[in-house]
């Protein structure tokens, strides 16, 4: 279905114009045509007449492609991809514009803080994937894992990081797990002084859209808190806990009526909080003047964990109800007539580990590498033909915008795939997504993703300046010094004048050995003259990790001597001397 109807949306002022492409092509000077609108033209509409207001700000357009996905355009060969993918959903084109994004000069490093910012962040990530949760804690961790990767939440808890309180947060959960502690404890040592709500508030602040995902995060660790809390308590157990409420839900909104908050450590309840929530609930008054305190905070914390679950079978049974109706209405498409080649037929692509550059690797600024991603043909058949890797949204680090054909993989095998892709210039972290496709466009498989850190800026190559002096710097081969042939003797002629040679200016040899020509004298005396003798240059050798030091100075680490050594010790990993000079 061909577009028809351009829908522009300013992510920052929540602002939507909606406008047809005639009437576009119309406002910014083009002929009617056959060609819906180039990339140049959609800029001209969106700065000059939908919001002037981002004339003076760097701006980036944005669709939704097929999977709810963001992809950035930044050409006529991106936008035409969109318009490809938009025309099978209907006849409306729906864009963002943001134009309220922060810019790093191109020749500009980042700032201390801000690379201590990205640190952080990383250090935290890689404490979540190496925590060995329980079972129970596992939809939890599952939780967290995914509000990393929604878009927005990095960038935004990468600036909540660079204000100093919730830095020193995010530092006092990381010192408890990295002396010993359990990824509970250090959660649990947030949220018994508040600070995990505070951080929670002013996230959901930024990312209104995580509302839903961070309430049920949050809600987890009141229970793994408590529990943790409870084990120091064993007394409690004991008692006998009146039945729970019809109305479970009912606890969210007291305990928020009887604190003050929105998220509340449960062990922090007074005795009378508690009693005053069992209260509303429909619990009578000599039931709860039975229970001690932390009896009365047990039986709210059973409430917590009665509705988990009952969500959680409620998200069971949608699921299950979605995919009923998708093999129903796959079956009704068949006229009940099915293949037996048909069954099991969808490719399927299962993502097995990093080979190279894992999730928050660091990486110099303009720098060249090759990504490498392990996968594995998990389904019933094989990999079809001229299957394609293909950028699916995020950042395109790759370093040619052609497509990578993967060869046809029978099921069970394993396969490692790789990627040129070069650095970007302006230091922050990115993350590009990753996905197998037919080349009819149909995606399949898990998604992959190479995610970055890139500091500093690229090496930059310095020109020998020559020495002050007429010296002639040759290499460490011998050289050769060519002397004229002698003349003949001049009788009863003045006294020899000294014998100088005419000096040559510097020059620099990359190839062998030279020979240096020296002007005949005018006068030559009887005796030979001494020869020139010229001596091999001084090779002076190179500092090691010169690039690397370079990078931890452009950091702000500027006591060569310690970096040098951590760069000795990790044999020259720039990430884990960074990390060593944060702890």
């Amino acid at each position: 279905m061909p577009i028809t109807t351009l829908k522009l949306l300013h992510k920052e002022a929540q602002d939507m114009r909606r406008v047809k492409v005639a009437d576009l092509r119309d406002m910014v000077g083009r002929a009617s045509s056959t060609e819906l609108f180039t990339f140049g033209e959609l800029q001209k509409y969106a700065l000059d007449i939908a919001f002037p207001a981002l004339q003076h700000a760097e701006v980036f357009f944005y669709y939704l492609d097929d999977e709810g996905e963001q992809v950035r355009i930044t050409n006529d060969a991106e936008l035409k991809e969109g318009i490809r993918l938009m025309e099978t959903e209907g006849d409306i084109f729906k864009m963002v514009v943001s134009g309220k994004r922060q810019v790093v000069d191109q020749d500009a490093t980042v700032s201390f803080d801000s690379e201590c910012s990205l640190a952080l962040f990383v250090d935290l990530s890689r404490l979540l994937d190496k925590w060995e949760c329980s079972n129970d804690q596992a939809p939890m961790k599952k939780d967290m894992t995914t509000l990393l990767h929604v878009p927005g939440v990095q960038g935004a808890m990468i600036d909540m990081m660079a204000d100093a309180k919730y830095t020193s947060y995010f530092e006092n959960v990381s010192t408890v797990i990295k002396e010993g502690g359990s990824v509970v404890e250090g959660v649990a040592s947030m949220f018994a002084g508040g600070q995990l709500q505070d951080m929670a508030t002013a996230l959901m602040e930024k990312c209104p859209d995580i509302k839903d995902l961070l309430e049920s995060i949050m809600h987890a660790i009141q229970v793994q808190v408590h529990a943790h809390q409870q084990a120091k308590h064993a007394s409690s157990v004991s008692q006998t806990l009146p039945p729970l409420p019809e109305d479970p839900s009912l606890v969210h909104q007291l305990l928020e009526f009887v604190t003050g908050k929105f998220f509340t450590d449960l062990w922090s309840l007074s005795s009378d909080q508690a009693g005053e929530v069992m209260f509303n609930c429909g619990v009578s008054s000599e039931q709860i003047q039975a229970l001690s305190r932390e009896s009365r905070i047990r039986w709210i914390a059973e409430t917590i964990i009665h509705i988990q679950a009952m969500n959680q079978a409620r998200k069971e049974q949608k699921e299950l109800a979605e995919k009923a109706a998708q093999e129903a209405a796959l079956s009704s498409t068949n006229h009940g007539i099915m293949d037996a080649d048909d069954v099991d037929s969808k490719p399927s692509v299962a993502f097995m580990g990093d080979v190279s550059f894992p999730d928050g690797s660091t990486v110099r600024a303009g720098d060249s590498f090759v990504k490498t991603w392990r996968l594995k043909n998990d389904g019933k058949t094989r990999w079809p033909a001229k299957t394609e890797l293909v950028c699916v949204g995020g950042d395109h680090l790759e370093t040619e915008s052609s497509l990578i054909s993967i060869p046809i993989l029978p099921p069970g095998k394993m396969i490692d795939v790789s990627v040129d892709m070069q650095a970007p210039s302006k230091p922050a972290r990115y993350t590009g997504y990753w996905r197998l496709s037919t080349t009819d466009g149909k995606r399949f498989g898990q998604r992959f993703w190479v995610d970055i850190l890139v500091v500093g800026n690229k090496t930059t190559t310095h020109e020998l300046k020559p020495p002050a002096s007429n010296e002639v710097v040759l290499p460490a081969a011998a050289p050769q010094v060519v002397l004229p042939a002698a003349a003949p003797q001049v009788v009863g002629a003045a006294a020899p004048q000294n014998f100088f040679p005419t000096a040559v200016p510097k020059t620099f040899y990359a190839g062998a050995a030279p020979q240096v020509a020296v002007a005949a004298p005018e006068v030559v005396s009887q005796a030979p003259p001494a020869p020139v003798v010229v001596s091999a240059p001084v090779v002076v050798q190179a500092a090691p990790y010169a690039s690397e030091l370079e990078a931890l100075e452009s950091m702000g680490f500027s006591d060569r001597a310690t970096n040098s050594r951590l760069l000795a010790q990790y044999n020259g990993d720039v990430s884990m001397a960074l990390n060593h000079l944060l702890n």
